[in-house]
């Protein structure tokens, strides 16, 4: 058996030609001609709130050195439950821009006794 076949895909229209002889030899001949137009658009838009509940049994052994610029804006809910195991050893470099505001409000509840030796001189100024 012997057999050719001619497969041409175009477009619009496919040809095939097929001779058969009754003989037990098969022969394939298969021609193509295949033109493929893909255009793919992707559009990907991702917002993310993170949410983790984290809970960590860690044992480090750490040796760090970090230098840091940071200008970070983050929101995140976190709850971490951890307990460590460390031996920390910490170069720090940090370059930070802090601007603290500081109200504090003191109250003294004062009772002395003194014994005051003519050698000692008290100058207390409280606001």
């Amino acid at each position: 058996m012997t057999a050719r076949l001619k497969l041409r895909a175009q477009r619009t229209h496919t040809l095939l030609d097929l001779d058969l002889d009754l003989n037990m030899d098969l022969k394939l001949d298969l021609n193509m001609d295949l033109k493929l137009d893909l255009k793919l658009d992707l559009k990907l838009d991702l917002n993310m709130d993170l949410k983790l509940d984290l809970k960590l049994d860690l044992k480090l052994d750490l040796n760090l050195d970090l230098n840091m610029d940071l200008d970070l804006k983050l929101k995140l809910d976190l709850k971490l439950k951890l307990d460590l195991n460390m031996d920390l050893k910490l170069d720090l470099n940090l370059d930070l821009d802090l601007k603290l505001k500081l109200d504090l409000k003191l109250k003294l509840d004062l009772n002395l006794d003194l014994n005051l030796n003519p050698k000692l001189y008290l100058n207390l100024k409280l606001e």
